[in-house]
């Protein structure tokens, strides 16, 4: 139980608790006692340094670098929901903006629990940008091409982007044509970063 507090106040940043406990006898003939925990959290831990760097062609890329989650800030107790938080959002603007090939050079929350201060040193380099590339339709929807084009409303070499590969399989969808559209763009059939777009449609 003390483990399981612990585990719970780090988590919160506090990591220097005070924990007491007793055990009082349940009721006469009932057989059942009750453990009675008295927490005292102790000073936090706060947040010293918040260093977010990202690097590589990203960096030039306002949708990627801008507006990131504010918390945790300088001065604020650490609270390692909101490091992950921090972390997974730089992970996923990464997938969702074409950035297939970044990774973090560095990815570090170091506490010093005597100090009562934590250091985020999170370090991400882009790679480049991947690129939508050709449509193609897959045979058996039985509709003229000039008409499924039409829903296309990018051009192949455009910057990659999760949101536009969405949006042409939701306005195929809500066409009313099709009973399933099912819509395959797999950075790992890219070549020279160049992501083929495959539909297959359902009448």
């Amino acid at each position: 139980a003390e483990g399981q507090i612990k585990e719970a106040l780090r988590a919160l940043g506090y990591y220097n608790p005070k924990i007491t406990w007793k055990v009082s006898e349940g009721e006469s003939g009932v057989g059942l006692a009750e453990l009675l925990l008295t927490v005292d959290p102790g000073a936090p831990v706060r947040v010293r340094r918040r260093n977010v760097d990202i690097r590589g062609p990203g960096s030039n890329d306002s949708e990627f670098v801008g507006e990131l989650p504010a918390r945790p800030r300088v001065g604020d107790v650490l609270n390692h929901g909101e490091y992950d938080s921090l972390r997974n959002s730089i992970s996923n603007r990464a997938r969702r903006l074409g950035y297939f090939d970044g990774k973090f050079e560095t990815r570090e929350l170091r506490v010093d629990p005597p100090e009562q201060i934590a250091d985020i040193n999170l370090s991400f380099e882009s790679g480049e940008r991947y690129r939508l590339g050709d449509v193609t339709f897959l045979e058996g929807h039985g509709f003229e091409q000039q008409l499924l084009e039409q829903y296309v409303t990018f051009e192949p070499g455009e910057p990659f982007h999760a949101g536009t590969v969405a949006n042409l399989s939701r306005d195929l969808s809500n066409s009313g044509y099709f009973s399933g559209v099912d819509l395959d763009a797999p950075p790992s059939e890219a070549e020279d970063r160049v992501i083929p777009i495959n539909i297959g449609l359902t009448p």
